[in-house]
């Protein structure tokens, strides 16, 4: 037979064990516990786990009977309200504000238990500030979009200035040539006729230049079907006059039945130009490098190739290559293998161009004979 004292012994010894297990449990939930609560149907807190409260800022205060819609927004307030109704859904996205009045991004899964009436059970995940870091880097891409355009139109003024050079002389040499003929007695109506006819053969080559520079900065909100080759032959017709100027032949192939892709014309074209300028810039560095090639004849192959499903177009040239080490970090931002001569931000972009905005994908590949840069779109 057990003593009194054996007795309060083990008593004691139970309610030493209860008070380190619910010590224990309390601390078990309050490191590892999500952030759930239990609502009636009207949406009344009847009990909030530490991490709920954590999430409202509202760590001494258990919210208990507090309705939980005086927290959301009015439009989660409703999506609470329907998703109470039919718990069946599971689950919802929800605008609310802490105590200090910060808002917050939550995603909270439903469950009703067996045999309750009007008792949930809701876990919340806060994802306040994935959002915000979404937000940010979105904010950042913003901003290299247009620093990219920036470096583009640097680009492309370029083009423009080589472009006018030549009809510019011809307007002097007409001009020069006018005032010949009068000198001479020469300029009878049939000469100024012929001369007005230059001129505006030369203004109308100008002004189509500065239609097509505008044209390529036209920003697209939507996409809209077009087709490739011509948008690539646009740009080729741009730059053509400046690669010949360098010694640079352009090659451009393509096979038949190519239909037509979804995206942005525009920005589709500004990759385009973007991968041909790196084209050029890397032949003309292995003629820096390489002396066997100082007068060597450059050559910038665009192939573009269609199967039932995709649109593949390439870019190789016959330049420097790419290092192992830069292919690695080649399409982060404000990486540059051109030293203060690059922006760093052409292929980031170019990447993002192709493959969040038009769904493809754009690779890259080099060898001893050049680099090589890969575009497949999908036909939609």
């Amino acid at each position: 037979m057990k003593s009194n004292t054996d007795a309060t012994g083990s008593r004691y010894s139970e309610n030493m064990t209860d008070t380190f297990t619910a010590a224990l449990a309390d601390e078990y939930f309050r490191l590892f516990s999500p952030a759930f609560c239990i609502l009636d149907k009207k949406g009344h807190i009847l009990r909030a786990s530490r991490s709920f409260r954590e999430i409202f800022a509202q760590e001494a205060d258990p919210l208990s009977f507090d309705n939980i819609s005086s927290f959301l927004s009015r439009k989660s307030a409703a999506v609470l309200k329907a998703l109470l109704k039919e718990p069946e859904k599971g689950k919802a996205k929800l605008k609310a504000f802490d105590t200090e009045g910060r808002k917050l991004h939550l995603k909270v899964r439903i469950s009703a238990p067996e045999n309750s009436t009007g008792i949930f059970f809701l876990f919340f995940e806060d994802v306040t500030k994935t959002k915000e870091l979404k937000k940010k880097q979105k904010k950042q891409e913003k901003l290299l979009i247009q620093q990219s355009k920036m470096a583009a139109m640097g680009e492309m003024l370029g083009v423009i200035a080589h472009q006018w050079k030549q009809p510019l002389n011809n307007l002097a040499i007409i001009a020069q040539t006018i005032g010949d003929d009068f000198d001479h007695g020469d300029l009878d109506s049939a000469a100024v006729e012929e001369h007005i006819d230059s001129i505006n053969s030369q203004i109308l080559f100008m002004s189509t230049t500065v239609d097509d520079f505008r044209r390529f900065f036209i920003p697209q909100k939507t996409p809209s079907r077009f087709s490739v080759m011509p948008a690539v032959e646009e740009i080729v017709s741009l730059i053509n006059p400046q690669l010949k100027a360098c010694n640079i032949d352009v090659r451009l192939s393509a096979g038949e039945n190519c239909g037509e892709i979804l995206g942005y014309r525009n920005e589709f074209k500004q990759v385009i130009l973007n991968l041909v300028v790196n084209a050029k810039d890397a032949i003309i560095h292995r003629r820096e490098e390489d002396e066997r090639f100082r007068t060597g004849q450059g050559i910038i192959e665009i192939n573009i190739s269609c199967t039932d499903k995709n649109c593949t177009l390439s870019v190789k040239d016959n330049g420097m290559g790419i290092s192992p080490d830069a292919m690695k970090k080649l399409f982060k931002p404000y990486f540059t293998t051109k030293n203060d001569n690059g922006t760093g931000i052409g292929l980031y972009l170019s990447k993002t161009i192709i493959e969040n905005k038009m769904h493809g994908r754009l690779s890259v590949g080099s060898s001893a004979s050049g680099a090589s840069f890969t575009i497949i779109l999908p036909f939609v």
